[in-house]
């Protein structure tokens, strides 16, 4: 037996252990694969990875969309928006934290969350409004025709508002605020009225 001979047996024995080797590492990684869901922060590689095809992205995009758009309809382009629904998170002396449901913004897209900051400064008004009982309203409506229509002056509206304190105000409730500057956009605003329905 030669030296050519000897040295192919070695190169065909090493050949034969890589492929051995490659494959075991290969079964172990297919094992593990299948029990593990890979991402990578990416939602479009994310959804390759997770096995969805591309009508599976384009279905829930659009139902997400849809969903978006009958809770929140976009203003047009360029109008300011200086009010924004949602409900209180927490409460201190000068400020809230609210999860705003009513703006057609997304944290990825526009890169501001829902949940915003509102300050309160001594000048905001806030407010709660309680909704009139029907008899109350008629009887409202009937001195308006009577002698409010006659003077132009505009119909009365169906709830009557009081002042309240910010010590008033509690994680859960759901508010209306009201700015002087375009809030869309900002994580943090100070606010001139704060509405309460009741």
């Amino acid at each position: 037996m030669n030296n050519q001979t000897s040295y192919s047996r070695y190169v065909l024995v090493v050949l034969c252990i890589a492929v051995a080797f490659t494959a075991f590492i290969l079964v172990i990684l297919n094992t593990w694969s299948n029990h593990k869901t890979f991402t990578f922060g990416i939602p479009a590689v994310d959804q390759v990875m997770q096995g969805q095809t591309y009508e599976d992205g384009y279905k829930a995009g659009y139902q997400a969309a849809r969903q978006k758009l009958s809770t929140r309809p976009p203003l047009p382009p360029g109008t300011p928006v200086t009010t924004a629904n949602g409900t209180i998170t927490s409460v201190n002396a000068v400020s809230l934290t609210m999860v705003v449901d009513s703006l057609d913004t997304d944290e990825l897209v526009d890169g501001v969350s829902d949940t915003r900051t509102v300050n309160i400064a001594t000048s905001t008004a806030i407010i709660l409004r309680t909704n009139l009982s029907i008899q109350d309203m008629e009887k409202q409506m009937t001195t308006w025709r009577e002698d409010g229509m006659k003077k132009n002056q505009p119909p009365p509206a169906p709830y009557k508002e009081s002042h309240l304190n910010i010590a008033d105000l509690k994680p859960g409730q759901t508010i209306t605020v009201v700015t002087s500057n375009d809030l869309r956009l900002q994580s943090s605003f100070t606010a001139t009225k704060i509405l309460i329905a009741k």
